[in-house]
C-alpha cells in the first residue's frame, strides 16, 4: 500500500506508526498533533509579532535618530575637525545621496536574500559605519563614514516593509 508512514516516539520507550493514505491526510494529522503538543501556540504566535514589531520600531527610531545626531553635534565637530558650514553641508550631501541611492539598492537585496538576512546586513553594515564615525580624524573622514552610513540605514525601509509583509 502507498502512503505516508509516520513513525513517533514517546520518551525513551514505544514508538507508534501511523499510515496516511494522502498528503492531506497526513497534514491535517500534523495539525492535530501540534495541536495537541503545543495548546498554547496562537499566544506564542502573537507574542513573538508583538515583539518583531517592537524590533522594527526600535530600528526605525534608531534610524531617525541616527540621521539628526549630527546636526546636535555640529559645534563641537566644528570645533574639533575645524568643519565649516560648507564642510556640514557637503556631509549632509553625501550622507542624503547615499541615502536615496542606497534604498533603491536595499530594496533588490531584501528581495534577493530575504528580510531576516538583509535586515541583519542592513544594520551590521549600519552599525560598522556609526562605530568608525568615533575614529574620523578629518571633515572628509566623517563624510565618507556618513555615507556609508546613509547607505546602511537605507535598508532600514525597504527591510521593515518586506518583513511586515512576510512575517506579520
Amino acid at each position: 500500500a502507498q502512503g505516508y508512514r509516520i513513525h513517533f516516539r514517546y520518551g525513551r520507550g514505544a514508538v507508534r506508526t501511523r499510515m496516511y493514505s494522502s498528503w492531506d491526510e497526513l497534514r491535517q494529522g500534523w495539525i492535530k498533533n501540534l495541536a495537541l503538543l503545543f495548546p498554547d501556540a496562537g499566544a506564542l504566535a502573537r507574542r513573538r509579532i508583538r515583539e518583531l514589531a517592537w524590533l522594527l520600531f526600535l530600528a526605525t527610531f534608531l534610524n531617525y535618530l541616527d540621521r539628526q545626531v549630527l546636526s546636535g553635534t555640529a559645534p563641537a565637530l566644528d570645533k574639533d575637525l575645524g568643519l565649516t558650514a560648507s564642510g556640514y553641508s557637503n556631509i549632509v550631501t553625501g550622507f542624503l545621496v547615499a541615502y536615496t541611492v542606497g534604498k533603491s539598492l536595499a530594496g533588490g537585496f531584501m528581495d534577493r536574500v530575504g528580510s531576516r538576512i538583509g535586515m541583519t546586513a542592513a544594520m551590521a553594515w549600519w552599525s560598522l559605519a556609526g562605530a568608525l564615525h568615533s575614529t574620523a580624524r578629518s571633515a572628509t573622514q566623517l563624510g565618507v563614514f556618513r555615507f556609508f552610513l546613509g547607505i546602511g540605514e537605507a535598508g532600514n525601509w525597504p527591510g521593515s516593509v518586506k518583513t511586515v509583509r512576510d512575517w506579520l
